[in-house]
């Protein structure tokens, strides 16, 4: 495999940024093996030696992109997972505590719905990979999909006294956000039922009052809380 061209110059941020952003919406439209480098430069309008120079390679550039969008995304992430452990820790055992850490919860999960072009792309890339993994999918299991199931589980584990780590947990978990995701998924379903032309603020909130609800019931946990703010962060 030929080595990287030498660097003569620092990296140019912009022109990173055109290539990570070019690359989340072809790699979603077209999936990984149906884009090429000239396509990636093409789409970014910068040179065809561009993506060896600030990445590596063509692989290189698309875990990159899973890369900076976690590392992004971060703070958000820590900190609802930090309200999340102190809710279900204090709980003992409450239902309104535990209803309110399920609000929460949601609310992580659904906070993108209502977002901007470029996150609809990486949407669909991280669909595209869960379905067909790659090499990344290592990094969103560990980043984001394990911590989201255990903390979940915790929640499921606290009211059912059943370890945190039995199948019948885990299960319950995975089912309970399978159904958030699949909201993103088959949104256009939902859009066409509910005759929408998009999520907006006020729908992701409206939809994240209903699947609270929802959770706590099937939980057990008593009326759900009051609506937390779902609008994008």
């Amino acid at each position: 495999m030929p080595s990287p061209p030498k660097r003569t110059t620092s990296p140019n941020p912009e022109t990173r940024q055109k290539l990570l952003l070019a690359g989340a919406r072809l790699f979603a439209e077209h999936g990984y093996r149906g884009v090429s480098v000239r396509d990636l430069c093409t789409e970014a309008d910068v040179n065809i030696a561009a993506i060896n120079y600030h990445f590596g390679g063509k692989q290189e550039l698309y875990h990159a992109i899973f890369e900076a969008t976690l590392d992004a995304d971060e703070p958000r992430f820590l900190e609802s997972m930090g309200t999340l452990q102190t809710l279900i820790g204090s709980a003992n055992g409450d239902s309104a505590r535990l209803a309110v850490a399920v609000s929460v919860f949601v609310k992580s999960m659904l906070g993108h719905l209502a977002a901007d072009e470029h996150k609809r792309w990486l949407g669909v890339l991280i669909i595209r990979e869960l379905t067909f993994p790659s090499a990344a999918f290592d990094l969103i299991y560990r980043r984001r999909a394990e911590p989201l199931e255990c903390m979940l589980a915790k929640i499921v584990s606290t009211v059912s006294g059943k370890p945190a780590q039995s199948p019948q947990v885990h299960i319950q978990a995975h089912a309970i956000i399978g159904m958030i995701f699949n909201l993103g998924i088959s949104r256009s379903i939902l859009w066409r039922l509910m005759d929408w032309d998009g999520y907006t603020p006020e729908r992701v909130a409206q939809i994240g009052g209903i699947v609270t609800e929802l959770i706590c019931n099937a939980l057990q946990l008593g009326p759900a809380p009051a609506i937390l703010s779902f609008g994008e962060n």
